[in-house]
């Protein structure tokens, strides 16, 4: 059973150890499941990697990205993820105008 969990329940205090995925020196693509198991409470880890393992069969990734963002292999779960709140004006505004978007937060 997946149960929903409020982000801003759940603050990251910093993405500074997170695996990211931007070569232009802004950081808001990042590794889907380091991600939350940084959030998600530990009651609720087993079930994310229960979930995780059967959705994701096959990962692989290049050793960089365009040969400049290297690709750490422990913390890469073949899925990135968008983080609220770390990117400039723009995407933030179009984030926030997607239906998918307002039915979440």
């Amino acid at each position: 059973m997946c149960r929903r969990i409020q982000a801003a329940a759940l603050p990251l205090a910093t993405t500074s150890g997170l695996q990211c995925y931007n070569i232009n020196g802004s950081r808001f693509f990042f590794d889907l499941m380091q991600y939350y198991r940084a959030i998600c409470p530990d009651e609720l880890r087993g079930e994310l990697e229960d979930i995780y393992n059967k959705v994701v069969l096959y990962k692989a990734a290049t050793p960089t990205i365009f040969g400049r963002v290297l690709i750490d292999p422990a913390h890469f779960s073949g899925l990135s993820t968008y983080i609220p709140g770390t990117s400039p004006g723009v995407n933030e505004t179009y984030y926030h105008e997607l239906a998918w978007y307002r039915s979440v937060f």
